[in-house]
């Protein structure tokens, strides 16, 4: 599997896990967290049908942004904020030659953490924004009010 080389290779970048281990290894997933993307990847390709350039997409969308946490946060993506994440898509828009290829990093880093949320590997969703929580809580609300 392609990806999954990608991401140990990510993982093994002697630069950033030295600089993880300098912090005093205060990042629990800093083992794990390719792994983790690719569980979250194998979940994808069961429930939605994405083309392979899709995934592919996604995968190294993912190992950029872990890699990039772990240069810049001395963390992986897994422990990432809506701070961190902010200045991520700031970034990527910047360096980025496409609106599509901004929006498609935004997509597979809305999946990942809603799937890290539901899997319990995290408490919240840095990626959720106020206006979209609101409006599931008003979903929310209405469903229970049309099952009363």
């Amino acid at each position: 599997m392609q990806g999954r080389a990608q991401a140990d290779a990510l993982v093994e970048d002697s630069d950033a896990v030295a600089s993880i281990a300098n912090t005093g290894g205060t990042d629990p997933w800093v083992d794990v967290s390719a792994d983790v993307i690719c569980r979250f990847m194998d979940v994808l390709l069961t429930r939605h049908a994405f083309s392979h350039r899709t995934r592919t997409a996604y995968s190294a969308d993912l190992q950029n942004l872990d890699h990039w946490m772990r240069r810049t946060r001395q963390r992986t993506a897994i422990t990432a904020t809506a701070e961190d994440l902010h200045e991520f898509f700031a970034e990527q828009a910047s360096e980025s030659t496409s609106r599509s290829q901004v929006r498609r990093f935004r997509s597979s880093a809305r999946r990942f953490y809603r799937f890290l949320r539901d899997c319990h590997y995290r408490d919240d969703d840095p990626m959720a924004t106020p206006s979209s929580d609101r409006a599931r809580s008003a979903d929310a609300r209405s469903n229970l009010e049309a099952a009363a």
